[in-house]
């Protein structure tokens, strides 16, 4: 399938990274369907991130992440800021930056996603263009009760002869790759 302009995701793309200049995997397989994204990285990484981002010719736009994010960052638990917060200071940072770009929805992905697959008639099969985006944003947009939808991982997909999965499932978890309408009051 040839990529048009109404094959490319109409939300921004947001992958939130730390650590990871070397290898930026999400990055890659995005860039490998010609999907233009965000990465999110602390200021001290912006230098590593885009040298890395120009040697490896990715179609990604480095976003320094406002600090603030992690100062204000409810870790819901006693040991507050004394441990790390993980990806959430950046993934509300994407948020708010969606938001400020008029976005009614935006994409987050962790930095670990080697690949994406679409899954047809028992069968695994690389997705190789951006039309998977807006296949899955055409879809939940049909629905005025969704705030949340991605991907199923790989490893909860279970492929081969016989084996059907069901084209959604509702109500359950939704790791590394999400879709989130940004009028939804939680963060």
């Amino acid at each position: 399938m040839k990529a048009t302009a109404d094959n490319y995701p109409r939300f921004p793309l947001y992958v939130v990274s730390k650590g990871r200049a070397e290898y930026m995997m999400t990055s890659k397989a995005l860039s490998r369907m010609g999907v233009q994204h965000n990465i999110i990285v602390e200021p001290q990484e912006i230098e590593a991130y885009s040298a890395s981002i120009a040697a490896m010719g990715l179609l990604a736009t480095v976003v320094p992440l406002d600090l603030s994010y992690k100062g204000r960052y409810d870790c819901c638990d006693k040991l507050g800021l004394t441990k790390s917060t993980g990806p959430g200071p950046a993934r509300n940072f994407a948020w708010e930056h969606s938001v400020s770009l008029g976005a009614k929805w935006h994409w987050v992905m962790d930095d670990n996603i080697k690949r994406f697959y679409l899954y047809n008639r028992g069968l695994r099969v690389k997705a190789e263009t951006p039309a998977i985006w807006r296949a899955m944003e055409d879809f939940v947009l049909r629905y005025c009760n969704v705030a949340m939808a991605g991907p199923m991982y790989a490893m909860f997909a279970f492929t081969g002869p016989g084996r059907r999965l069901p084209p959604f499932i509702m109500n359950t978890r939704i790791y590394s790759c999400n879709l989130i309408r940004n009028d939804v009051p939680f963060r």
